[in-house]
């Protein structure tokens, strides 16, 4: 059977015979193009904690003021703690009314993010003390546990892994559905890649990123993984 026909029917079975590469392979005259999937779970080197606030008051003003002081008092208790990372806030505050239902006035609701940002993650134990400590809620605020963010400050130090693992990757899909209708994947044409995608681990939902057939590299340590993904776009000669 000459390349031509080889083709024609390769393509032609394509669906039918390689359903798990369906969304990772398409041809186009002598080529194949496919995509490569590599993952880690690698160990953090920071960590954000966030305190959430919420204030309730009919004077903006007061608002304000309140705010300020709570975040100065979780200030305070985070330097006695030994934490010097100062509060950050995380994106703009969430400001509306509405009326209460039991007073029948109209109040003004502020609602404020504030990051504690540490590389020292033995800092996230005492942070969270701090947090358990501040934790608080009245009528008119509420000093309340956010989340907790592990992440990786420079996806890119695993680049050289990432990009090696992708490209086995592809270099199998295109072997395999090659193979399987009498062809051969040659040289590789041309190649594009995503960056290193740095998820987090989220003390809410810590599972929810990852992938388990990933490759763990933290060793024995007790820390939480942070899952990295890569992928790439490769493109080979197909031969006959």
């Amino acid at each position: 059977m000459n390349f031509f026909k080889r083709l024609l029917v390769f393509s032609l079975s394509l669906a039918a015979v390689l359903p798990l590469f369906a969304a990772d392979v398409s041809f186009e005259g002598h080529t194949v193009s496919v995509n490569g999937h590599a993952s880690l779970l690698v160990l953090p080197d920071a960590a954000t904690v966030e305190f959430s606030i919420e204030i309730r008051a009919s004077d903006m003003s007061k608002i304000i003021a309140k705010a300020n002081d709570l975040t100065a008092e979780i200030t305070k208790e985070l330097r006695k703690a030994g934490v010097d990372q100062p509060l950050i806030q995380s994106g703009p505050a969430d400001i509306y009314s509405e009326l209460n239902y039991e007073s029948q006035r109209l109040e003004h609701v502020y609602g404020l993010r504030l990051d504690c940002a540490v590389d020292d993650l033995s800092k996230v134990d005492d942070i969270l003390v701090v947090l358990a400590a501040t934790s608080s809620e009245s009528e008119d605020s509420k000093i309340s546990s956010y989340t907790v963010n592990y992440f990786v400050k420079d996806p890119s130090v695993y680049l050289p892994q990432l990009q090696e693992m992708a490209l086995a990757d592809a270099k199998t899909k295109a072997e395999q559905t090659a193979a399987a209708h009498g062809l051969k994947a040659g040289e590789i044409l041309n190649s594009d890649h995503t960056e290193p995608y740095s998820g987090y681990l989220s003390v809410w939902d810590p599972y929810s990123s990852w992938d388990f057939s990933a490759k763990d590299m933290g060793g024995k340590s007790s820390l939480p993984r942070v899952p990295l993904a890569y992928e790439i776009s490769a493109t080979f000669k197909l031969i006959d």
